[in-house]
């Protein structure tokens, strides 16, 4: 038997864009974004050696919801194009094989998802557990004593690198302290079709009011998230994503997307809702040079022509064909987001670049259907414009803002009575830290919560806050939302799941869960409070700017 290195569940996705979203600029300097979060939750994703961390049904472990190393070696199997027929078939039984004892316990009911080169597997966790192992093998009949094993953490997993067209063959065992149980029903299944299961979320994430874990979401209910290739020639989709998946170390553009999103909260909290997928899909030339897979175009490094990949995105979502989507999105979509990744070959080397923009793409074959997409870099920023409806929190002078509603993060007023965010102000009921949450912002531009979030970023800022009029002030961290922007974030989980209904979910997150999710994953404080600008050529100072009573 060979121990193959294995990775857990994980992954990302869509409620539908609220609000507009300008255009952005701006992305993490180089090894930025990945810091663990001042709250309890997870921070990030973590690897530990299989079994080797908390136990799985542990409420916001990073063993349960992080990607698992098995106790072993390399990955098996090299990535393979092409396709054939999906075919995931079970078996009937359960009985231990090869000779194994099937002992006492609960048997695992184990399900299957067919994907380019990849396979996913998931089955219900069992509270408890240390862990759970997985037996598979091409040959038949399956043998626990000669086939290979992937070790997980998680209740679900990815296995990469697999042989379209050939069938692998599945069972899995729970680890408890008393040893395995019993060996689950045999299930075959044969990677096919263009699009690449990257990451699996396995659908039972944090409940925020109990603690426990909410009952599992069916998989075609869970935030699909759809990274994309935009001018990649087929000699550059190495660099999209090869054959090694590291989100500790990323060498690729898709790991790189994953490890920012999925450093900060709530994406890391609830990681077990979204799952993730790409498609590994080449241009004829690179943007600017010529036709590319979803004719999107660039000038003055920004991304521009968007309108155009609408059709292409579609028709490769739309369940039909050799590209088929295994879950395509329903009229309206609810719970689906695509994210393009367009190769700058400028940078050195050739990665994933160019200015950030975030709009809604509509079906032009299926009226009413729109899906929130995201552009180029600035992933953890960009990605929250589509997922949350999150606004850009610049003092931009081509920004007028009207916008009243609870979930908007930018307003249209400073008075304290009237900020979605009222809650938040110190000694309204969630913390007592002073000169952190007000409306910083200008009336024709718009307030916003805390001076530094995510979703800032620089135009015109230092125009406002500094003597400077030309000055770019940076006033977004990579590593943290502020506290409203992670409570809206949290909301769109629940309720691009259907956790909570999308006709007054939000009264019920105010009433059932805002409370709960402050008390369970904590208020952010950062450091230093009150935060600071640095304008050029003067020192750093502090500033707040208090709401109006």
């Amino acid at each position: 038997m060979r121990r193959a290195l294995a990775y857990g569940s994980l992954a990302l996705g869509c409620s539908g864009l609220r609000g507009d979203a300008p255009r952005d600029h701006g992305e993490p300097p180089t090894g930025e974004g990945t810091s663990p979060s001042a709250s309890g939750g997870t921070s990030g994703d973590t690897s530990s050696g299989a079994f080797g961390g908390a136990l799985s049904g542990a409420p916001g472990a990073s063993a349960a919801s992080g990607e698992s190393a098995a106790l072993g070696g390399a990955g098996t199997g090299d990535s393979a194009a092409g396709g054939a027929d999906s075919t995931v078939s079970g078996a009937s039984g359960g009985e231990a094989l090869g000779g194994a004892p099937a002992g006492e316990g609960i048997e695992l009911e184990l399900s299957a998802i067919a994907a380019n080169g990849s396979i996913g597997l998931e089955w219900k966790r069992v509270p408890g557990a240390l862990g759970y192992r997985v037996y598979w093998t091409t040959e038949e009949p399956l043998s626990l004593a000669t086939a290979d094993l992937l070790e997980t953490e998680a209740p679900g997993i990815v296995h990469r690198g697999l042989v379209n067209g050939m069938t692998y063959r599945y069972v899995v065992r729970v680890v408890t302290a008393e040893g395995e149980g019993p060996v689950s029903t045999e299930i075959t299944a044969t990677p096919t079709g263009e699009w690449v299961l990257e990451q699996l979320g396995t659908g039972d994430f944090v409940d925020i009011v109990t603690g426990e874990r909410v009952p599992r979401v069916p998989i075609e209910k869970r935030v699909h998230v759809m990274l994309l290739p935009e001018g990649y020639l087929a000699s550059d989709l190495s660099t999209f994503h090869g054959e090694v998946h590291d989100v500790q170390d990323p060498e690729n553009d898709v790991d790189r997307w994953l490890a920012e999103v999925f450093a900060i909260e709530p994406y890391s909290l609830f990681r077990e809702a979204f799952v993730v997928w790409y498609l590994p899909r080449a241009s004829s030339a690179h943007v600017g040079e010529g036709a590319t897979a979803f004719g999107i175009g660039v000038s003055n490094g920004g991304i521009s022509n968007v309108r155009s990949a609408a059709a292409p995105l579609f028709a490769a979502i739309d369940g039909a064909g050799a590209d088929a989507f295994p879950y395509p999105p329903a009229t309206p979509a609810v719970n689906h987001v695509a994210a393009f990744l367009v190769l700058d070959v400028t940078r050195s080397p050739a990665r994933a670049g160019y200015s950030g923009v975030t709009t809604q793409l509509s079906n032009p074959n299926a009226p009413g259907q729109r899906i929130p997409v995201a552009f180029a870099q600035g992933h953890a920023h960009e990605f929250t414009h589509a997922f949350a409806g999150l606004r850009d929190e610049y003092l931009e002078d081509d920004i007028t803002v009207t916008a009243t509603t609870e979930t908007s993060n930018v307003v249209s007023t400073n008075a304290c009575s009237a900020l979605p965010w009222a809650h938040l102000l110190a000694g309204a009921g969630i913390h007592d830290v002073p000169e952190l949450v007000g409306a910083f912002g200008r009336p024709e531009r718009g307030y916003h919560s805390e001076l530094l979030c995510l979703m800032n970023g620089t135009h015109e800022n230092g125009k406002y806050w500094c003597a400077d009029a030309e000055a770019q002030l940076s006033l977004r961290p990579w590593g943290r939302m502020c506290n409203f922007c992670r409570e809206v974030t949290a909301f769109r989980v629940l309720e691009a799941t259907g956790i909570l209904p999308r006709e007054d979910g939000f009264e019920q997150w105010k009433s059932e869960y805002r409370a709960a999710f402050y008390d369970r994953f904590g208020f952010q404080v950062p450091t230093p409070v009150p935060q600071r600008v640095s304008c050029p050529g003067e020192e750093s100072r502090p500033i707040y700017e208090p709401c109006a009573e």
